[in-house]
């Protein structure tokens, strides 16, 4: 995870713990073009697919929110909504630019079990989708996400070099 100067993400590290198992990390964003004319609505999507039979010990899904960052005016309309399959897990919708950055700053969902709801071939489907409706031209928003698994309590978890992203490289240790 990519850190502002003085802005530390605890929460996100707490919850995730020393050596999660990570599936995804990603970035959702909307901004128009800085001569557009009107009313635009831009809309992002993150979709993943996680194998739980590759984790050591399968746990809760979480997703961390980080690093909301507002371009020019902002926006005047934000949804966000995470999907498991079929199924709306969160969704969300703002008209405020600091509710919007009050909640894709430094915080975590936890979405349940990773076993549950997984499609017929047992793999677990998410798809993370923002729309965003920006406030006039040049204007925009974005955050980082995270998604992964902490280690259950006094499991033996894989060293942070055997993530495929790298705890490290997010951030974590160094």
């Amino acid at each position: 995870m990519a850190r502002a100067a003085g802005q530390p993400h605890s929460a996100i590290e707490t919850a995730f713990g020393a050596s999660p198992s990570m599936f995804a990390l990603g970035q959702l964003a909307g901004a128009s073009a800085a001569g557009s004319t009107g009313t635009q609505t831009e809309i992002s999507d993150l979709t993943v697919s996680v194998d739980p039979s590759e984790l050591v010990v399968p746990g809760d899904l979480l997703v961390g929110l980080y690093g909301a960052s507002v371009l020019g005016a902002g926006l005047t309309k934000l949804t966000f909504e995470i999907e498991r399959g079929s199924t709306v897990l969160d969704a969300q919708s703002f008209t405020s630019v600091s509710a919007a950055q009050t909640y894709f700053s430094h915080d975590e969902l936890n979405l349940g079990s990773v076993m549950t709801g997984l499609n017929s071939n047992g793999l677990l489907d998410l798809t993370f989708k923002l729309g965003v409706t920006e406030a006039g031209a040049g204007a925009g928003f974005s955050f980082g996400l995270l998604v992964g698994d902490p280690p259950a309590a006094g499991s033996a978890a894989c060293l942070p070099s055997e993530h495929p992203l790298g705890w490290a490289a997010m951030g974590h240790g160094a």
